[in-house]
């Protein structure tokens, strides 16, 4: 379907609510795993709960430690993403790969918690004795993160193709928006749920996945001719490498320049995420004194924040730009870093939750929407995106194991994190505003 007559049949509602259900599921998958999975990783730990508040049960891994495990995911995306990029060009069926990748997904993430169920009380925090379940989680999530970052770029090609450029932010507002909501109410449920029996969470995300799948395999249509394939002289098909560097070679100079400033934007906005994403649930713990149960509640607010963002991005960006608006999110992060570092209090963390998740909503609908609009055609756009979701995957990879370094490096002065929020905060900030011109903003041939 060429961009004009997708222009006039308007966006297909059914399939949108699909593409947010999607999206509903990866927050709850990370939301829960990113909530629980690092208390769980250090429960047990002899600097770990200092306070006393939580009950769990773990590892007892160190904050370095559990950096280096909570960056797999982000090594083998990154991975991941180069590859099945131009991979997920060349499918003659993307939905296809998408469903096999997402059910593997949901099986694996599902056996996460088994590898904690049989810690006892007396083996918490002794590694030593715990080899089995340990490698048993590590496998587990080796296998997820590994299917999950196919099934991720595969479907993020999908809704990039079957879309067009004035369709894009309005369905990533939508997307967004059905997110944060979906992990609002699975936290809630999720946070009583994990009080009976820690697995509760994860099984109840694994299985909302799934009826995702469900859903795309009845709703969502493939369109025709978005195989593509490049071939050398020989007739033979070129690399994966080849194909990536044909892509980024067919930009011109100006749109080449705009796609990389976009990525390395996300980059800066994702190193700070990562920051109290991944630690936020443990500096409640350590610093305010609050159970990780509890925890899940603080993030509750976040995902508020970032569903209540969503809808007004996706309109505001084709109004004020978005460029504009991501100077905004980027403001908004500098802000909430500098006074949570300078306060480290329950009554400024609230609000600071609240805007941080208004500011991740809206770098969530729009640097993506602006990196698809620089591509120049659509046939690229797996391999496209694949580049610049490696680029902000970097982000993670660093970020993550960096922080828990520092943490430990300062005998787990967890207050610091905000203060990488708002340093990766000013300078993309200022980054941002240096950049003059039209970047990625709404068009109409792609």
């Amino acid at each position: 379907m060429s961009d004009m007559a997708q222009k006039q049949k308007g966006i297909p509602w059914s399939q949108i609510m699909v593409f947010s259900m999607w999206f509903a599921s990866w927050n709850i998958l990370w939301g829960i795993y990113n909530n629980y999975l690092p208390v769980l990783l250090q429960a047990g730990g002899v600097n770990y709960n200092i306070k006393g508040a939580s009950s769990a049960l773990g590892f007892g891994l160190g904050a370095f430690a559990v950096g280096i495990v909570m960056s797999v995911d982000n090594v083998a995306g990154s991975i991941l993403k180069l590859i099945f990029g131009p991979l997920a060009d060349r499918a003659k069926s993307k939905k296809k790969i998408l469903l096999i990748s997402g059910s593997v997904a949901a099986i694996a993430y599902a056996l996460i918690p088994f590898g904690f169920m049989g810690i006892t009380p007396e083996t918490s925090g002794k590694i030593d004795l715990l080899n089995g379940s340990f490698i048993f989680t590590l496998i587990a999530l080796s296998v997820m993160i590994a299917a999950w970052g196919i099934a991720e770029l595969t479907e993020s090609s999908l809704f990039q193709v079957i879309l067009s450029s004035e369709q894009r932010a309005k369905a990533a507002a939508y997307r967004v928006f059905v997110g944060g909501f979906g992990i609002v109410v699975t936290l809630l449920l999720g946070n009583m749920l994990y009080s009976v029996h820690m697995g509760l969470p994860f099984w109840i995300g694994a299985s909302f996945y799934v009826v995702t799948l469900v859903l795309y395999a009845l709703f969502i249509k493939e369109p025709k001719n978005t195989h593509f394939e490049t071939r050398g002289a020989d007739g033979k098909l070129e690399s994966i490498g080849a194909q990536v560097r044909d892509a980024i070679q067919s930009f011109s100079s100006e749109a080449k320049k705009a796609f990389f400033f976009i990525a390395f934007s996300k980059f800066l906005l994702i190193f700070g995420v990562m920051a109290f994403q991944t630690y936020g649930s443990s500096y409640i713990v350590n610093v305010l004194g609050i159970s990780e149960a509890a925890a899940g509640n603080y993030t509750i607010i976040f995902f508020a924040g970032y569903m209540i963002s969503a809808l007004p991005a996706g309109y505001l960006a084709n109004k004020v730009g978005r460029k504009n608006l991501l100077l905004i999110a980027l403001f908004i992060y500098a802000l909430v870093g500098i006074i949570q570092y300078l306060s480290g209090a329950l009554a400024t963390l609230i609000p600071g939750f609240f805007l941080l998740g208004l500011s991740t909503g809206i770098s969530d609908v729009i640097p993506v929407c602006m990196a698809a609009d620089t591509v120049p055609h659509k046939k690229y756009m797996g391999t496209t995106m694949g580049v610049y979701f490696f680029i902000a995957s970097m982000s993670a990879i660093i970020a993550v194991p960096l922080f828990g370094w520092i943490f430990e490096a300062t005998n787990n002065n967890w207050n610091l994190m905000w203060l990488g929020v708002a340093i990766t905060g000013v300078i993309g900030l200022i980054l941002m505003a240096m950049k003059r011109g039209q970047i990625g903003e709404m068009k109409s041939s792609v």
